[in-house]
């Protein structure tokens, strides 16, 4: 009987149980805060499903392919350019060798630059549309 009067009923002249008040409070925050917790949860999982999230080592591999491909253009670039190169600059054919090896050797810090550890960030919509449109479909259900 206390327990419903605590929950249900309020005093004519305004006061109560603060105490009971905040911790009824602080329990609906939580709750809230577990629920949409949760929709991210679940939306994630929806996204890692549908193929929108891509395995790193997956992703990793993809970039290595293209570096070798990328590397590859760019030594056979040196080699089958110089000589052209160095007709353009009206140069010596006879160094023609010096001016590959020197075309590989920036072509590798090309490649080391390339190479380097780097942030991908992969831009998605915010989960707080998401999360707008989940409690858009809730209250459609609740009012259907």
């Amino acid at each position: 009987m206390e327990k419903y009067a605590s929950t249900y009923l309020k005093r004519k002249d305004g006061t109560g149980s603060g105490k009971l008040d905040r911790i009824q409070q602080e329990k609906l925050v939580a709750e809230t805060e577990k629920s949409r917790a949760q929709a991210k949860h679940w939306i994630t999982k929806e996204r890692i499903l549908s193929g929108s999230f891509v395995p790193k080592d997956l992703f990793e591999r993809e970039l290595t392919k293209r570096a070798i491909l990328f590397r590859t253009d760019l030594e056979t670039f040196a080699r089958a350019e110089a000589a052209g190169i160095a007709n353009l600059i009206k140069g010596d054919v006879n160094l023609i060798p010096e001016l590959t090896e020197y075309m590989l050797g920036r072509f590798e810090d090309l490649m080391d630059r390339y190479a380097q550890e780097r942030e991908f960030k992969v831009p998605l919509p915010p989960l707080a549309a998401d999360l707008d449109m989940t409690r858009d479909k809730d209250d459609e259900e609740e009012t259907a």
